[in-house]
């Protein structure tokens, strides 16, 4: 039995699959088994790991708290987060998970900021693209949805002028630049895209055409069932 649109769960990578290509979306979410990762991506997802992980140094504290990833259990994750905020956390959270509407977010860095919090999305790019701004909107309109008192919202970048001088020291690696107004603006666009993905998912595979997005701002995995 089809599952109907307002039940689909979306991610934010789903959503920003949907808003580069909706047929890109349908194929992962259906064929994900026609997927062929490139070294390119894979070697791109390495090194966003392991500046997240740097980043957790760099805004980690004694009582800063990870919300663990569970497979297959996103419920768990969104509950561990609910459940510190109600504790009154007052220390930094990686990977804070929150639901609003069928869309699920994880943040990288929640920051206590007085009495709310700002948010840093960690990117391994040098410098803001316009996917950023609208990964940041997805956080934001989650966040508020939820009830959240977010302040802020910026991209954790990486500073090409950093100088590694050893010892594991790794503070000025992360430059980061303020996208809350961007977030606030595009954020009133992100229902409409939660609606595309989940017609995009529950319908027919979109026909549409090869072009640029094939490969901006993501390489797609599907590049093998669209072009000749």
């Amino acid at each position: 039995m089809p599952t109907k649109p307002k039940n689909i769960q979306l991610s934010k990578s789903k959503l920003l699959s949907a808003h580069q290509c909706l047929k890109m979306l349908h194929l992962e979410w259906h064929r994900s088994d026609l997927a062929e990762v490139s070294e390119a991506t894979e070697a791109a997802y390495r090194t966003g790991n392991e500046v997240g992980d740097v980043a957790k140094q760099i805004y980690g504290t004694a009582d800063s708290v990870e919300v663990a990833y569970r497979r297959g259990d996103m419920d768990a994750m969104v509950r561990e987060t609910a459940d510190l905020l109600a504790n009154g956390a007052d220390f930094p959270i990686f990977e804070a998970t929150f639901r609003h509407k069928g869309v699920l977010v994880r943040v990288d860095v929640l920051i206590p900021d007085g009495d709310g919090w700002r948010a840093v999305e960690i990117k391994a790019s040098t410098k803001v693209k316009p996917q950023h701004k609208i990964d940041c909107a997805i956080q934001w309109w989650v966040m508020r949805g939820v009830g959240l008192p977010i302040k802020s919202i910026a991209v954790g970048r990486v500073n090409n002028q950093f100088v590694y001088g050893g010892d594991g020291d790794y503070e000025g690696l992360i430059a980061e630049e303020d996208l809350t107004e961007e977030a606030k603006a595009l954020s009133a666009t992100v229902p409409g895209l939660a609606g595309d993905a989940r017609g995009a998912i529950t319908g027919e595979m979109p026909d549409i055409a090869v072009g640029t997005h094939c490969n901006k701002p993501y390489e797609c995995d599907f590049r093998a069932q669209c072009w000749p």
